[in-house]
């Protein structure tokens, strides 16, 4: 076994969006539709609460409970993470007023369900609905008129790298605002402020949203 060296593994694939395809992506109208929020909509929405919420993965607002989200801010346990850190990934975000309405269409309305989302009625786990997230932002870039495609996860890479190239945020900046497990020790004494986060947060809403650009 001596001879044997086990090679380095490799670094996890950059699926970043171009800022100027992620605004063709968000200023698409979807198709009309005889359906209630049909795919393409959704897909799109979806894409605008993730992206909005500093990354937010799929699986953390499918299984949002309603007492998460109260002032204004979600409050959320990352589910990827919270059986091995101590903190449990504990995080809260606050909801920018640009995505707000976006994020309120989709409260539930029914006072016998646990869930914040009515993403429930139609799906029953995180798998199907993050399926179904994807079909519809597939739709999106169809009518965007792009070979370029990626997936819902693709908007949290392209948080981080829009958060860093920039709004030059550093990498712990950009850590501390994907929920990703930091200063460990550091979080045991110190109450931790998770306003820089939403600072940063606005300011890549910002880029993308609200600056002027030439399109090629």
């Amino acid at each position: 076994w001596n001879n044997i060296t086990i090679p380095r593994c490799d670094e996890p694939e950059k699926r970043a969006i171009p800022a100027s395809l992620l605004r063709k992506f968000f200023n698409a109208v979807p198709d009309r539709s005889r359906f209630t929020n049909p795919l393409m909509e959704i897909g799109q929405d979806v894409a605008l609460i993730s992206f909005g919420l500093c990354g937010l993965n799929a699986v953390d607002i499918f299984n949002a409970k309603k007492g998460q989200y109260f002032d204004g801010i979600f409050h959320y346990e990352r589910q990827k993470t919270r059986k091995t850190r101590a903190d449990k990934g504990y995080f809260e975000v606050r909801v920018p007023e640009f995505i707000k309405p976006t994020f309120e269409k989709y409260l539930s309305t029914d006072d016998d369900s646990p869930w914040l989302f009515r993403f429930h009625e139609r799906l029953s786990t995180s798998d199907s609905f993050c399926a179904n997230v994807n079909i519809g932002i597939r739709q999106i870039w169809e009518k965007v008129g792009t070979d370029f495609r990626a997936s819902l996860y693709a908007f949290r890479h392209s948080w981080a790298t829009i958060a860093q190239n920039e709004c030059g945020a550093t990498l712990n900046e950009v850590d501390f605002g994907l929920n990703h497990s930091i200063n460990k020790m550091a979080k045991v004494y110190v109450k931790v402020d998770y306003t820089p986060a939403w600072v940063l947060n606005e300011k890549v809403i910002d880029f993308i949203f609200f600056t002027i650009y030439f399109s090629s």
